[in-house]
């Protein structure tokens, strides 16, 4: 019974990953859709995560940690979002996946947090998927775009995760599915009051249609990532984090691999499933 964890984690976040990456593609144009789409879709995690998780009001310095960690997922999405919307969808969602490094130097340098010889392993695993997952086809140029944006989208996440680990390292980390809620709806004021100035002074249209779509599509993400971060919690309480991180985050690579050259035919090439087993064997030795 237990082991359905592990299954259906990595489902909802390939669900999340693919119905992002398709909206993204056909509906989202300009920057204020950029806003509009992602201030719907905080919106929607937030409440879902409040309705799962949300017990109590937490304390004062919760919402400060919560406040830094908005910026941050705000920054992360939106690049995140470009990123789906001028590169393929899978190797954006391989190489996101490796910003629990950066969190690995924060608790290096600042928790005297050590690493072991297969982690160290594992980075040379992950230099080489990056080196090979972002080539497509026999053409060995990158768009820049994309490069641009899944490099900030690393960034965003990584510095994000990095706020987590303080949070998890302070006395309040009890109120860590707290910090989560407050997080996304402060993300989601932020991208309000940039959509409101964007519109308003730089007079850049909204060309997402109007209609049931988008709260749709939100809604779908919000309650795929609720749904991942709820049965991810009770994947560490009946395994071992070197067992169950491992096992989920390389699932959801491979499903969007597989999902994506199903339906949006995002072939892989030789090189990208050499690349997919290179992420997977780098993010196993990395969580050992």
């Amino acid at each position: 019974m237990h082991y359905l964890f592990l299954i259906f984690a990595p489902v909802c976040a390939m669900i999340k990953a693919v119905v992002q990456g398709r909206y993204t593609k056909k509906r989202v144009n300009t920057f204020s859709d950029v806003l509009l789409y992602n201030c719907a879709v905080f919106f929607a995690t937030a409440g879902v995560f409040a309705i799962v998780f949300l017990r109590a009001f937490p304390p004062i310095e919760v919402l400060f940690y919560a406040l830094l960690g908005s910026v941050f997922i705000i920054g992360f999405q939106i690049s995140y979002t470009m990123a789906f919307k001028s590169g393929p969808i899978t190797a954006s969602v391989i190489i996101n996946s490796f910003c629990i490094v950066i969190g690995m130097v924060a608790g290096l340098i600042f928790f005297n947090e050590q690493w072991s010889i297969l982690a160290i392993i594992g980075l040379v695993f992950m230099a080489l998927c990056f080196y090979l997952v972002p080539a497509r086809g026999e053409n060995k140029k990158i768009n820049i775009k994309w490069l641009i944006a899944i490099s900030l989208s690393f960034l965003f996440s990584g510095a994000n995760s990095t706020i987590a680990l303080f949070f998890a390292k302070s006395e309040f980390a009890e109120w860590n599915s707290t910090y989560m809620v407050f997080s996304f709806a402060m993300a989601c004021v932020w991208a309000l009051i940039i959509l409101l100035f964007n519109v308003k002074a730089k007079k850049e249209p909204i060309t997402i249609n109007k209609g049931w779509g988008l709260p749709c599509v939100a809604l779908v993400i919000g309650g795929a990532l609720g749904g991942y971060n709820l049965l991810n919690v009770y994947s560490l309480q009946y395994f071992e984090s070197y067992i169950a991180m491992p096992v989920v985050n390389g699932a959801i690579i491979v499903l969007v691999m597989i999902v994506n050259s199903i339906i949006d035919r995002e072939k892989p090439t030789l090189k990208t499933l050499f690349g997919v087993i290179s992420a997977v064997i780098a993010i196993v030795l990395l969580n050992l």
